[in-house]
């Protein structure tokens, strides 16, 4: 499976500096690589989810955002200990 970077350099997004660039912020600010290169202003949200869904063979389903932060009805946030 190829690396996020990989794909992105692949389809000319990012160049090799940048995926180095990214390596060394990632290890700062301890967040995923994809989450970093569009902190940086490398990337959109979009370029990030269209490389995530070659990279693991799903297709990408494109569609309006959430507004307001309004939550799905029935919608429950649980953490990895199902707490909420």
């Amino acid at each position: 499976m190829k690396k996020l970077g990989e794909l992105l350099v692949e389809q000319d997004k990012i160049s090799e500096r940048d995926v180095e660039r990214t390596l060394l912020a990632q290890a700062e600010m301890g967040e995923l690589f994809g989450q970093v290169l569009v902190k940086l202003g490398l990337v959109s949200e979009q370029d990030v989810a269209m490389a995530l869904s070659e990279q693991l063979d799903i297709p990408l389903q494109l569609g309006r955002r959430f507004s307001g932060g309004a939550n799905p009805p029935g919608w429950r946030r649980t953490g990895l200990s199902g707490q909420q």
